[in-house]
């Protein structure tokens, strides 16, 4: 009988371990997707800027085209 209380807490002892590591590895992970999803964002960011001016110039050279065929 003795054992078998000996065995629980050694049970609980190790699966709280094993919760823990698996926290810490969680947190881990948590944080590297944080940063890359903050990178991926000024990335995004950067491609609309660049597609704003782009649509810009492209409206002025429509504008300038439909003029020049009038």
């Amino acid at each position: 009988m003795n054992n078998y209380w000996a065995g629980v807490v050694c049970g609980c002892c190790a699966a709280s371990l094993f919760f823990v590591v698996v926290m810490f590895v969680n947190i881990e992970q948590t944080n590297k997707l944080r940063v890359e999803v903050t990178q991926l964002r000024e990335e995004v960011a950067d491609h609309e800027r660049i597609m704003r001016a782009y649509e810009f110039y492209n409206w002025q050279y429509t504008l300038k085209m439909e003029r020049r065929n009038q």
